[in-house]
C-alpha cells in the first residue's frame, strides 16, 4: 500500500513540474517588431522596443507582448543580403534570442521607412531602428 501512495505522489509531482515550462510569448504572423540597432555587420542586431499586430490600417501596439520581450531581454537578429534590384538590404529570415538562451528563427521581411520590403544603405545605422515583419507565427519559450 505504501508503494502505491509513493508512486501516485511521484506521478503527480512529475505532472506538476512538467506543466510549468516558463513564460511563453506568442508572436502572430504579420506582426511588426521594431528593434533599436546596436550591431551592424552581416547580421544586424537590435534590442526589441515595439511590437505591432494586426492588418494594415488596423494595426495596434501589442503592449503585453512587447513588455514580456523587454523583461526577457530579447534581441532581434537579421542576417542581411544586398539586393541590387531594390538597391537595399533584404532578409528572408530573422531570429529572436532572449536572455542569451534559445534562438527562435522565423521567416521575415525587413521593412523600410516607406513601408516596402528592404532598407536602403543610408537607412541602417547604430542607434537607428529596424522593422521586421514576421511572415509566420512563432512562440518564444
Amino acid at each position: 500500500m505504501h508503494f502505491k501512495k509513493l508512486a501516485f505522489t511521484a506521478i503527480a509531482a512529475c505532472f506538476l513540474i512538467g506543466c510549468d515550462s516558463g513564460p511563453k510569448v506568442e508572436i502572430e504572423a504579420g506582426s511588426k517588431i521594431t528593434a533599436k540597432i546596436y550591431h551592424l555587420g552581416d547580421t544586424v542586431m537590435g534590442s526589441i522596443q515595439v511590437v505591432q499586430t494586426g492588418l494594415k490600417g488596423i494595426e495596434r501596439f501589442d503592449i503585453p507582448t512587447q513588455t514580456a520581450l523587454k523583461k526577457l531581454n530579447c534581441t532581434l537578429a537579421a542576417p542581411t543580403t544586398w539586393d541590387a534590384e531594390r538597391k537595399g538590404f533584404v532578409i528572408t529570415k530573422a531570429s529572436v534570442s532572449c536572455d542569451g538562451k534559445d534562438i527562435v528563427e522565423f521567416p521575415a521581411v525587413l521593412i523600410g521607412a516607406d513601408g516596402t520590403a528592404g532598407i536602403e544603405l543610408d537607412g541602417v545605422a547604430i542607434g537607428g531602428n529596424m522593422i521586421v515583419m514576421a511572415r509566420d507565427s512563432f512562440t518564444i519559450k
